[in-house]
């Protein structure tokens, strides 16, 4: 995955000062990683059981909201 290290170190976001190349970097690797055959089904599951699990859906959604981010971020 991009946001990690191959030696399971910290974040390998690209940091370049070019925003505009930055997101499309991260933009690529995320369609890339969700193409992966290794995280098709776990995340087809998970958006079938957040459609129909309200509790799970708010869980998950907390935790992505709580996830590591730089300052000033929120999704919304």
């Amino acid at each position: 995955m991009l946001s990690e290290q191959p030696d399971g170190g910290g974040s390998a976001l690209p940091d370049t000062g070019d925003l505009e190349a930055e997101l499309k970097t991260v933009l690529r690797a995320a369609i890339t990683e969700l193409n992966d055959p290794r995280y098709d089904e776990p995340m087809r599951v998970l958006n079938t059981e957040i459609t129909h699990d309200p509790a799970l859906a708010a869980l998950y959604a907390e935790r992505l909201d709580h996830s590591p981010r730089p300052l000033g971020v929120r999704l919304s």
